[in-house]
């Protein structure tokens, strides 16, 4: 006991002895406001991760995608990445899909049925490669999962009772949903809107995911796609080409 009562006084002595020297006495003050700063730090970090955490479980969706799962409807898939503007229009029936590729001023026309695509080439269909771009946001299944994940910051009702829906959402997330990786990265967040019609039934959506793109290519980009959905129902069948 003597022992640790000896050694004890010999610390504060010694702290003493240090302090009186104005070199040592302040770096021991810079090192307090250094530990003091990185608490600061530390405990905003940890605050700003539980907060992101809880609003970003959206859970059950307000709207119904249901009318865009049945595959049967008119639709409008825009890009606009950086200075280029690339649109796809066409009819989807099940799992076929009529439809055309304008870029540029320059229009093809495709077909796909159950994820093979065929090209008119000159009235002549061949097989290529999927030709969406970011194909994966186009995808129902992506979207409503990306929605799920993120967090709603407002929502609007107009007089003839469409709804729109402002929703956020971090690039973490967007890449553990279409890359399948974990990251964890401050960003600025995506931002989704959703327009419904009267019975809140999807018509249109809208992503403006440039942090996301920017991340992916490591430099400043800028993504826009929007998908408008029309005719739902209306599509009694898509020709196989000859």
């Amino acid at each position: 006991m003597k022992e640790k009562v000896s050694k004890i006084k010999n610390t504060i002595q010694y702290i003493k002895k240090i302090w009186k020297n104005p070199r040592a006495r302040g770096g021991i003050v810079l090192g307090a406001y250094f530990l003091f700063f990185l608490f600061i730090i530390i405990s905003l970090r940890s605050n700003s991760t539980n907060n992101r955490t809880e609003i970003e479980l959206t859970g059950n969706l307000e709207f119904s995608l249901e009318k865009i799962k049945q595959n049967n409807y008119h639709y409008l898939y825009n890009i606009s990445y950086n200075d280029s503007n690339v649109s796809y229009e066409g009819d989807r029936y099940d799992q076929k899909e009529l439809f055309t590729k304008t870029n540029n001023q320059e229009i093809e026309i495709f077909y796909n049925y159950g994820g093979t695509y065929l090209k008119n080439i000159n009235n002549v269909w061949s097989k290529i490669e999927n030709p969406y771009l970011f194909s994966q946001f186009r995808e129902i299944q992506n979207i409503e999962e990306i929605l799920q994940n993120a967090y709603n910051e407002s929502k609007t009702e107009y007089s003839d009772k469409r709804l729109v829906y402002t929703y956020k959402i971090t690039t973490n997330s967007i890449v553990k949903i279409i890359d399948k990786k974990n990251i964890d990265i401050a960003d600025i967040p995506n931002t989704l809107i959703l327009t419904t019609n009267s019975n809140q039934e999807v018509e249109k959506v809208e992503m403006d995911l440039s942090s996301y793109v920017s991340y992916k290519n490591y430099k400043n980009e800028r993504l826009k796609i929007i998908i408008t959905y029309s005719k739902f129902g209306e599509i009694e069948s898509i020709e196989d080409p000859k």
